[in-house]
Formats: C-alpha cells, sequence, structure tokens
C-alpha cells in the first residue's frame, strides 16, 4: 500500500503490524493489551487519513478500545451499542464468526458424504492428506 510506504518512518510500528496483516480490504491485529489496541487505531487512523483512506467497521473485543472509536466508524453491529450497558456481540470476519464478548472464533463448516465408490473413497483419502490449514477452505 503507497500510503504505508509514503509514512513508514512516521508510523514505522503501525505499519511493520498492519502490512503484514491485511487479507484484501480487511486488516485483522491481535494485541497483547487494550491499550497497546487503542494506540494502534489511533496511529491506523492517523496513518490512513494521511494517504486520504478511510477505515470503517472498526471491531474489538474490548470495550475500552471501541470507547476511542467514534460510532459512526464502527462496525454495524457495533455502532449504536452503549458501551457501558451491552454486551458485545458476535461479528463475522474472513468467513469466521467472532464472539467479541468472549474473544471466542468459530468456523462452520460442513463434512460432504461421499459415496463408497472407488472415486469417492480417493477423494475422501486425497482429502484427508491435506493439510490442515487446508481443510477449511476445501470443504465449501
Amino acid at each position: 500500500m503507497r500510503t504505508f510506504y509514503d509514512h513508514r518512518s512516521e508510523f514505522a510500528a503501525a505499519v511493520a503490524r498492519a502490512e503484514c496483516n491485511f487479507y484484501m480490504d480487511d486488516l485483522l491485529l491481535s494485541l497483547d493489551s487494550s491499550s497497546e489496541a487503542t494506540e494502534m487505531s489511533q496511529h491506523l487512523r492517523q496513518l490512513l487519513k494521511r494517504g486520504g483512506l478511510h477505515f470503517t467497521k472498526w471491531a474489538s473485543n474490548h470495550k475500552e478500545v471501541l470507547r476511542f472509536i467514534p460510532s459512526e466508524e464502527r462496525h454495524v453491529g457495533i455502532k449504536e451499542l452503549n458501551l457501558s450497558q451491552h454486551l458485545l456481540p458476535v461479528e463475522r470476519a474472513l468467513g469466521v464468526t467472532w464472539n467479541l464478548e468472549n474473544d471466542q472464533f468459530a468456523v462452520k463448516t460442513q463434512i460432504q458424504r461421499k459415496p463408497s465408490t472407488k472415486g469417492g473413497l480417493t477423494e475422501r483419502c486425497q482429502f484427508d492428506l491435506r493439510p490442515s490449514w487446508l481443510h477449511s477452505s476445501a470443504r465449501h
């Protein structure tokens, strides 16, 4: 991303973390503390503003972080949420369900039954021998 290249010296930590965590147009970061997440969100918003870009659909499993994000920039299910009274919702990112309140991820899988023919058994054996990180995409 050109903006990262142009402002790398000013936002070195944000660029280093963000550039390898973009998936299409989604940025997914895992940080060690809410204070680190708040600081990172502020730096990323400043950085992208310099490039004429604007992040939307912000989500976090920490209400303290969300308090620093303007409601219009939050994910749809979080925009109108009263952070002091309501539980955080379940959101989706990259085909994964994320329970923000409990910070738990879930993947919905569907096992397709193949006939007990030579072709069905061969296909099943090939699937089972794939590395585990390929299995979820192969089942859709």
